[in-house]
């Protein structure tokens, strides 16, 4: 895990990845139909297909700082 001020994750952070894979739960949160029909509502009219994704979980554990604020990269 990278360390210091400029480390994209804070120290003391445990991340899980492939949570529809490795999770039921994920995998019905990403077809739920209330959350489908969200997407449809907000983001339908922008795309011609919504895809939703879960792929990972943070907790950042206590005396951490909190992660900085960034944008996700790439479509």
């Amino acid at each position: 895990m990278e360390q210091g001020e400029d480390a994209f994750y804070p120290g003391n952070t445990k991340r899980t990845t492939a949570l529809v894979a490795k999770s039921e739960v994920a995998r019905g949160f990403v077809v739920h139909p209330a959350l489908l029909a969200l997407a449809d509502t907000y983001l339908g009219p922008s795309c011609d297909q919504v895809q939703l994704s879960v792929c990972s979980a943070l907790n950042i554990g206590p005396g951490a700082r909190s992660q900085r604020l960034h944008r996700e990269d790439g479509p």
